[in-house]
C-alpha cells in the first residue's frame, strides 16, 4: 500500500518552538546530518515569539531573499507588525539597481523602496542630522556601493552603517545602541540589540574584509601615495590568540593588539587594515602587510613607512615586489653612516655640498647607491643591481647641541669614574657604572679586582658624525630630498587618524571576547573611520574657522529632526544658515524643502561666486574695499 504523498510545503510551514523560557519560531526541514549522513529533521530558527504572540525576526530572515521569505508559511493568529517595519525604508536585493536607489529623497530618508507595504502605526519625532550627513559622506565616497557589492543586501549594509556611525555620533557603547535608535533616525529599521549586533558580527567574515579592501584600493589612484603605521590596543579580555604582551604604547598594565593601518594621503582614508599579535615587531609585519597589498592590487601605492619598519631583509622584499616605498633611515647603519662620512664641513662648520631649505630650516642632499638584490631568494644567480636614493637632512643646530651634549656627558662620566680608581669593586658596582657611562669601557682587572677603564673612541666619533643628522631611503620615488622630505611629514595626518579613533570614536581598548565576532567589530570600526576621516578633512579645510573641532560641525547637525505621522507622511525639519553651511562644505545635497527662499538663493549665490549681487573680486564703493 502506498504511504501518504509528502507535502512540499511541510519544510516551510512555521511553528512555535519552546526551549526553557525562550520562544522560537522555527521551521523543521528533512536535512541531512552532517556525521551519519542519514537524513533527520533538524530545527531552523527565524526568530523569536513573545507571549502576546508577535513576531520578531532575527538576522537569518532578515538576510535570507525574498524567495525564501515567501515560502515560510507563518500562522496566521501571529502577529507579523515587526516583519513590516523592519523592512520599512530599505532597499531589497532586487529594488538596487545603481547608486540611484540610494539618494532618493523622495523614496524614504535614507533612500530606497518597500518592498512590502509599511505599517504607520505611530508619530516619530527623531535627530536626524548627525545620521544625514554621515549618509551623505558614504555615499560621496562609495562605501554604500561598495559595501553592497560585498553583502549584496541592502539590510546588511544599513545595520553596517548605523553601527559605524553609532560612536561618532555618541558616546555610549554598543550595549546601549537600541536605546539610541529610539530616538535617533538610523539607516537600520530594526532594533540593534546586543544579540543582533552579536549575530552580524558573526556573519562578517575575512573574505568579505579583503574584498571590500580591494574596492578601497581599486579607487585610488596609480601611484597614489599612502602611509603604513601601527598603534597597539590594550585589551580586556583574554580569549583572543592576537593578545599578549609587548609594547604598549599607551603605557597602559593590559595585554594588547597590534593594529596595522594603511592611510591614503590623497583621498585621506583608510584603506586596509590588519591586527597582529600584540607582541609581534614591525619588523616581522611588513611581509605580510605587503603579501595582502599585492593580493589587493595595491602593488603600484607609494608607500611610506616609519623607522620601525625600515631592515635589509624587508628593503629587498619590497624591492622583489617592485613595491614603491619611502622609509625612515638609521643614520647608524650602512649605506646611510657611509654617506654621512662623504659629507664635508667649512671652516665655520657648516656642510659642504648640502642645499640650505628656509622653509624647513634644514641642509639635505639625496645620494644615488646601487644594492644587489637577490629577486629570488633560492636562486644565487638570479642577483640583480638596483638604485635606491638616500635623502640625508641636516638641522645644524641640533647638531651642535648634540656635540656640545656628548663632550659634557663624556666629562661627567670622566668625573664618575675618577672616584673609583685604585678601589676594588663587585659585579654588580660594575654593572651599575656600565649603565650610567655609554662612552667608556669598564672592566674588572682578574689579578687586582679594580676597575679597568678605555674610552670606546669608535662610539665617541660615530655619535659626532651623525649628530644632527636624519635620513630616508626610498626606492621608485621621484624627486629631491627636500621634495621627498615634504612626502614624508604628511604621515602626521595618520597619527591624527589613530588619535580620532582612541579618544574620539572610543575604541583606545579592544572590547572583543571571541575571535568569531573579532573580524565583524574591526570591520564596523574600519567603515566608521572612513566616515570620520572625511568629517575631520572637510572641518580642517572648510570650517576650522566657525568650528572648534570636528565634534561641534556634528553637534550643530544633531537638531534636525525627521518627523513621521501614523497616516504615512513625513518631513524634515528646516536647516538653519549654520547647517546648510555645513551641508554645502561636504557638498550634501540638502532636501530643497528644508530651506527658505532666502537661504536658496544665499547658497546660489555663494555657488556663483558672488555676494550680494556683485561679481567676486568686484570693489564695493561704500567700503573701498576688494571682496575675495
Amino acid at each position: 500500500m502506498a504511504g501518504r504523498p509528502k507535502n512540499p510545503k511541510t519544510n516551510y510551514k512555521v511553528a512555535l518552538h519552546k526551549c526553557g523560557s525562550y520562544r522560537y519560531a522555527a521551521t523543521q526541514p528533512i536535512l541531512p546530518d552532517p556525521s551519519t549522513g542519514k537524513n533527520s529533521r533538524r530545527y531552523i530558527y527565524w526568530g523569536n515569539v513573545t507571549e502576546d504572540l508577535r513576531f520578531i525576526p532575527n538576522q537569518r530572515y532578515l538576510l535570507s531573499s525574498k524567495e525564501i521569505r515567501d515560502k515560510l508559511i507563518f500562522p496566521s493568529e501571529w502577529d507579523m507588525s515587526e516583519v513590516q517595519k523592519e523592512f520599512r525604508s530599505v532597499c531589497t536585493d532586487e529594488t538596487v539597481s545603481d547608486q540611484n536607489c540610494f539618494m532618493s529623497d523622495e523614496v524614504s530618508a535614507f533612500g530606497g523602496t518597500v518592498d512590502v507595504d509599511p505599517v504607520y502605526d505611530q508619530f516619530n519625532n527623531r535627530f536626524y542630522g548627525g545620521t544625514w550627513l554621515l549618509w551623505q559622506i558614504a555615499v560621496k565616497k562609495h562605501v554604500i556601493e561598495d559595501l553592497y557589492e560585498v553583502f549584496g543586501s541592502q539590510t546588511v549594509v544599513n545595520d553596517i552603517l548605523t553601527l559605524a556611525m553609532f560612536p561618532i555620533l555618541s558616546n555610549l557603547n554598543y550595549s546601549q545602541t537600541e536605546r539610541w535608535q529610539r530616538y535617533t533616525m538610523t539607516p537600520s529599521t530594526h532594533p540593534l540589540n546586543p544579540s543582533a549586533i552579536t549575530r552580524l558580527t558573526e556573519f562578517i567574515q575575512d573574505d568579505h574584509r579583503m574584498h571590500f579592501l580591494r574596492l578601497r584600493i581599486n579607487r585610488q589612484a596609480s601611484g597614489a601615495v599612502v602611509a603604513c603605521d601601527s598603534t597597539s590596543r590594550s585589551a580586556y579580555g583574554r580569549c583572543l590568540a592576537d593578545i599578549r604582551w609587548g609594547n604598549n604604547k599607551d603605557n597602559v598594565s593590559l595585554q594588547n593588539t597590534l593594529e596595522v593601518v594603511v592611510y591614503s594621503l590623497d583621498t585621506h582614508e583608510p584603506i586596509y587594515y590588519r591586527t597582529f599579535a600584540g607582541n609581534e615587531s614591525d619588523l616581522r609585519t611588513l611581509r605580510t602587510i605587503i603579501s595582502d597589498l599585492k593580493a589587493l592590487s595595491g602593488e603600484d601605492l607609494m608607500i611610506i613607512f616609519d623607522r620601525g619598519y625600515e631592515s635589509k631583509e624587508n628593503i629587498e622584499n619590497m624591492i622583489r615586489s617592485s613595491q614603491p616605498f619611502l622609509v625612515c633611515g638609521k643614520t647608524g647603519q650602512e649605506p646611510v653612516y657611509n654617506s654621512i662620512l662623504d659629507i664635508t664641513y667649512d671652516e665655520q662648520g657648516l656642510p659642504e655640498g648640502m642645499k640650505y631649505s628656509k622653509e624647513y630650516d634644514l641642509y639635505s642632499c639625496q645620494k644615488t647607491v646601487e644594492r644587489d638584490v637577490l629577486m629570488n631568494p633560492e636562486d644565487p644567480t638570479s642577483k640583480m643591481s638596483v638604485q635606491m636614493k638616500i635623502n640625508l637632512f641636516l638641522n645644524i643646530r641640533e647638531r651642535m647641541r648634540k656635540l656640545i651634549e656628548i663632550r659634557e656627558e663624556i666629562t661627567r662620566e670622566k668625573d664618575i669614574l675618577t672616584g673609583y680608581q685604585n678601589i676594588r669593586i663587585s659585579e654588580s658596582q660594575l654593572s651599575d657604572l656600565k649603565k650610567e657611562c655609554h662612552y667608556h669601557k669598564l672592566s674588572i682587572d682578574k689579578n687586582t679586582e679594580m676597575l679597568k677603564v678605555s674610552v670606546k673612541e669608535d662610539v665617541i666619533t660615530k655619535q659626532r658624525a651623525i649628530a644632527g643628522y636624519f635620513s630616508s631611503v626610498s626606492y621608485k620615488v621621484e624627486g629631491d630630498a627636500i621634495e621627498q622630505y615634504r612626502l614624508y611629514i604628511l604621515r602626521d595626518e595618520q597619527e591624527k587618524y589613530f588619535e580620532g579613533m582612541k579618544d574620539q570614536l572610543g575604541f583606545k581598548m579592544q572590547r572583543n571576547w571571541r575571535e568569531d565576532t573579532k573580524t565583524g567589530r574591526l570591520f564596523i570600526l574600519f567603515i566608521g573611520l572612513i566616515l570620520h576621516c572625511e568629517i575631520r578633512r572637510v572641518w580642517k579645510t572648510e570650517l576650522k574657522e566657525k568650528y572648534p573641532s570636528s565634534i561641534d560641525v556634528l553637534q550643530e547637525m544633531t537638531p534636525i529632526r525627521y518627523v513621521e505621522y501614523d497616516d504615512g507622511t513625513s518631513h524634515i525639519t528646516g536647516f538653519t544658515s549654520g547647517q546648510a553651511e555645513i551641508a554645502t562644505a561636504f557638498k550634501a545635497p540638502i532636501p530643497k524643502e528644508c530651506l527658505s527662499d532666502t537661504q536658496k538663493t544665499g547658497i546660489k549665490r555663494k555657488e556663483a561666486g558672488t555676494k550680494h549681487g556683485r561679481p567676486k573680486g568686484s570693489v564695493n564703493r561704500k567700503k573701498i574695499k576688494v571682496e575675495y
